[in-house]
């Protein structure tokens, strides 16, 4: 069985999944269409450039956000060449099972721990020092895009920027060396509310792949407020690094955070690093990579 797996080429977080599972599977991955059994289209977006092959077609949706109505019309108008679809959690299958009968597999994003490691305590020493941030600072990460990308400064709201804003000028009322350190495409909205409330930030636009360890490292909290997500990434790269992280519910965060850790009122979630970083055990690479090949080949026919 060959696959071919067709990339965004967006340099995206999904663009990294694609190369690691090609240079990890490269044996059953095909470079092109004449040879390939099955297609896997690994965003929703992808199966536009492939839904008129005539192959089997595995087609990853992420998340659905149920109140962007075109999302829903994109999978409809596609379902016609889709095999099956992938999910990475049963928030993201249940949405699905609303829109398609095709069948729905729910695999998980896996993380790659050589690529992940913990983070020592020199290396958080030396980062917040490049950063130029000192002891007595608390530094905040967030690392996702948080405004819409045309017109007026628009929350992304999927992503709860407005969240994360009131959590934070909540907490800087009684802890006043906060911190927030920023990267990712489209900051707009968050950079705009930390202005207005006076609270210092740090953004590293676009920062390159190899450089996010790096910026984990700085952190003393990672805070993912989302309404709505796949995983997010950051959950499986903080478990992994030992980066202290709180979430609301969405996503995998039940699957790799303690309870405590959890909540829809951030001021009362608690991060547990020990616990995360037992759990994540079941989301490296190597436990996960057969899944996906057994979808692969299962789609396939093989």
């Amino acid at each position: 069985m060959k696959a071919y797996i067709h990339s965004p080429q967006e340099n995206w977080i999904v663009d990294r999944i694609v190369r690691e599972f090609c240079e990890d599977n490269s044996d059953i991955v095909s470079q092109n269409l004449q040879s390939a059994d099955v297609i896997w289209a690994p965003a929703g977006w992808c199966i536009d450039q492939v839904s008129h092959i005539k192959l089997p077609i595995v087609s990853t949706i992420h998340h659905i956000v149920e109140q962007k109505q075109e999302q829903a019309e994109h999978i409809i108008k596609h379902d016609h060449a889709v095999t099956a679809y992938h999910v990475p959690n049963a928030r993201t299958a249940a949405a699905l099972s609303k829109i398609t009968t095709k069948p729905i597999i729910e695999i998980p994003y896996w993380i790659k721990p050589e690529s992940w490691s913990k983070i020592t305590p020199r290396e958080h020493e030396m980062a917040r020092i490049s950063l130029g941030v000192d002891t007595s600072v608390k530094l905040i990460g967030s690392f996702q895009r948080d405004t819409e990308g045309s017109g007026a400064v628009r929350p992304k709201l999927e992503k709860g920027p407005d969240i994360f804003c009131d959590y934070v000028e909540k907490l800087a009322q009684t802890e006043k060396k906060i911190v927030v350190l920023l990267t990712g495409y489209r900051r707009q909205y968050v950079i705009e509310r930390l202005k207005n409330a006076a609270i210092r930030f740090i953004y590293v636009e676009n920062a390159p792949a190899d450089a996010m360890r790096w910026l984990y490292s700085a952190l003393d909290l990672y805070v993912v407020s989302s309404r709505c997500e796949g995983g997010p990434q950051a959950l499986l790269e903080c478990a992994a690094c030992g980066v202290p992280i709180i979430s609301t519910p969405v996503g995998l965060a039940e699957s790799i955070l303690s309870h405590d850790s959890i909540n829809s009122d951030l001021l009362l979630a608690t991060p547990n690093t020990e616990i995360a970083a037992e759990n994540i055990k079941t989301f490296h690479s190597h436990n996960l990579y057969q899944l996906y090949r057994d979808m692969l080949q299962k789609v396939a026919g093989k």
